[in-house]
This record gives C-alpha cells, structure tokens and sequence, in this order.
C-alpha cells in the first residue's frame, strides 16, 4: 500500500499469482492509483485476497492481459472495483465486489467476461456495466443494492445471463440498451427501483423463464419492452395488475406464452426462485453458507457482502 501508482503493475508476458494478500489504496498521504494494473499479454491469479481503496479501480486489465480472480474482496474503489479494457479476458469466480463510487465491474472495448457465484452489490452507480462489443458470461451470481442498474448491457454487447438474483436496485435491475443476441434465462428480478426488466432498441434478444416482480417504490414496473427487433420473449412468470406490464404497440415479437403473478403470490414466488437458485449454483451449494441482510428473507444468491467466505454445514 502506499505507492504513488500502482501496487503491482504487469507488462510485456509477465505471470503474476497473488494469494492471501492485501493490497489497499491509502497510507497517509500517499494514494495508490490502482492495485492491480495489468498491460500488453501479462497474466494474474488472485486468490483469498482482500483490495480495496483506489482511485482508478481496484483492478484494471487492458490490451490482451488474462485473469482468473477468486474468493476475493474487491471493495471501496473511488472509480470502478475491476476495469477490463481491450482484448483481455477475466474470470471471476465466487468474489465479493463492492462499494465501488462509480460502478463495481466495468467491462469494454471487446473484453470477455466469465462471472460465476458472485455478489456485486452496493456500488453508488452501475453493479455491472458491459459495453463496446464486449462479450460476457453471467451466471449465478447476487446483483444487488447498486445505487444505479443492477446490470446494463450497451453498445452491441453480448452477454448470457442465466440464473442470477438481481433485486434491490436503484434504477433498472436489467437494462439491455442497444444490446445484441443477448440470453437472459432463468434469473429472479424484482424488488428494483423503477423496472425490473428494460429492453431498448435490442436486437435477437431471447428473455425467457425468468421471475420478473417489481418494486415497492411508486411508479415502479417489471417490465418495460421499447422497440426489441427479433428475438423470443417467453415463458416468463411476471407480476402483473392493471398497468404494471408495459409493452409497444409494434412489438416483433410474441408475448403469448408469459404468465402472469399476482401481487398476492409474489413473496411465495420469490422465495420459491431463491431456494431454486440456490440448489442450481455449483459455486454455492454444500460449500458456504450466506447471510442475508434482510432478515425477512432466509437465504441469498451470492456470498456475503461484508464477510468473506466461510464453510456452512
């Protein structure tokens, strides 16, 4: 801790393996830009490790650089807690990542982006932000109380999105805008601040058997469909009243096979999708137990947002 720029910067074909470490962002005067800054075709592990603090993310990896990131704690970063730019590609796997002032995971510029069993929450902005082209795989993982949308996917981004919890979101839980053969299959979306699902000018998206509620907060809709081109949308369960579900008038695609929940049946099926998640996760199940912080609820996607992980029975 304490550089003037970065705790461990990588270049040329360097390998790098941290493990049980902490690299933070503060000593007195002196502040670290970033903890890890990764250049050119340098590789990383980090594992059990604790960041936190920076002021231009806690990790950042550009140009055809290769990561794997587990079990760690990526907190607090004045910027975005994982930076991917360029070609390079990360692997995230079980990882706390928090509290993050502008956004927790930023991926673009054709980054590729494997996300399994992780919490990504409280950030002040984005939870995770994919854009330019990048490609992302989103599985199993706890999107949740990100003072902006839980996870936005912009700018001709693919990404496949499967069996995750996104709730309590400021703004959006989803929001798939100008976005391009994205999968969104078999998440739980609900409790988000204005929609829990918005699609925007997307292209061959396919959104089907997925729990979409919405939240407590006046105005508040599950879903918002504006101007999708091709794609399916079916066989979703959704929170319905009067004027709850909003759809355009010149949809191209067909909404005959989504049912419809009630107000009534929503705490039921929102308990029913999470001990379904967490029977589905391979990172979770018969390895941790978690925490939630709502006491009203009994278990979460995810691990725990201020501990790191630990046996359960």
């Amino acid at each position: 801790e304490g550089n003037q720029k970065s705790g461990v910067c990588g270049t040329g074909r360097t390998s790098i393996t941290i493990d049980n470490c902490t690299v933070s962002g503060s000593r007195g005067a002196s502040e670290q830009r970033t903890g890890f800054l990764l250049h050119d075709e340098s590789q990383v592990s980090v594992k059990f490790s604790h960041l936190h603090g920076h002021n231009g993310g806690n990790i950042v990896m550009r140009d055809q650089t290769r990561g794997t990131l587990m079990r760690n704690t990526i907190a607090e970063s004045e910027g975005a807690g994982l930076v991917l730019q360029g070609s390079c590609v990360a692997q995230l796997f079980g990882n706390a990542v928090r509290d993050g002032k502008v956004s927790n995971v930023v991926a673009l510029d054709n980054a590729k982006l494997l996300a399994v069993g992780n919490s990504i929450v409280d950030s002040q902005g984005v939870g995770l932000l994919a854009m330019d082209q990048c490609a992302g795989t989103i599985w199993h993982n706890m999107v949740m109380g990100n003072g902006g949308t839980g996870l936005h996917c912009t700018g001709l981004s693919r990404v496949d999105v499967r069996y995750n919890r996104v709730s309590h979101n400021e703004n959006a839980g989803v929001m798939l805008e100008l976005a391009k053969d994205v999968e969104l299959h078999n998440n739980l979306v609900f409790e988000n601040g204005h929609v829990g699902l918005q699609v925007q000018e997307a292209s061959g998206a396919h959104i089907t058997r997925n729990v979409l509620a919405g939240g407590s907060k006046e105005g508040s809709v599950p879903v918002l469909l504006e101007s999708q081109t091709g794609g399916r949308y079916e066989h979703n369960l959704v929170e319905t009243n009067s004027d709850s579900v909003l759809f355009p008038e010149d949809a191209t695609v067909s909404l005959a096979s989504n049912a419809a929940c009630t107000d009534a049946d929503r705490a039921g099926v929102v308990q029913w999708c999470l001990e379904s998640l967490w029977d589905r996760c391979p990172m979770m199940n018969g390895m941790v137990s978690v925490r939630e912080p709502d006491p009203t609820q009994k278990m979460a996607l995810g691990i725990p947002t201020h501990e790191l992980w630990f046996r359960g029975e």
